[in-house]
C-alpha cells in the first residue's frame, strides 16, 4: 500500500476490517471459553457462598434433618463436602427425628 501525502497509510479496505471485527469476536469466544474452564473448586466454593452454607447449625435447623441431605456428606442442592451439622438458606425439614446420630 503506498502512502498519502502526510505520509500516513490510508484507511483499509472494507474486507480488512470485517477481518478485524472477525479476530476480534474470535478473541472474545477464546475469553469465553477461558471462563467456562474455571476448576470445579472454584464453582462449589462459589455455590456454596451463593446458597449461605455454613458448617454449624442455625438453631435447631441442620443438614442432616434437611429433605436434600444426602448421607454421609452430600447435598442434592448444595455441591462439594457437606456437613451433618451445617446448614444453608435452602435448608427443607424433611427427615424426621434426626435419627442419623448427629
Amino acid at each position: 500500500m503506498s502512502l498519502n501525502r502526510k505520509g500516513v497509510m490510508p484507511m483499509k479496505d472494507k474486507s480488512e476490517l470485517s477481518r478485524r471485527k472477525l479476530l476480534g469476536q474470535a478473541l472474545s469466544g477464546a475469553a469465553l471459553v477461558g471462563a467456562a474452564s474455571v476448576p470445579a473448586q472454584a464453582i462449589n466454593r462459589m455455590n456454596k457462598v451463593a446458597s449461605k452454607y455454613q458448617n454449624h447449625p442455625n438453631g435447631d435447623r441442620r443438614c442432616a434433618l434437611c429433605m436434600h441431605f444426602q448421607p454421609p456428606h452430600s447435598c442434592q442442592v448444595v455441591p462439594g463436602n457437606i456437613s451433618p451439622n451445617g446448614w444453608c438458606k435452602w435448608f427443607r425439614a424433611g427427615k424426621a427425628g434426626g435419627s442419623m446420630g448427629y
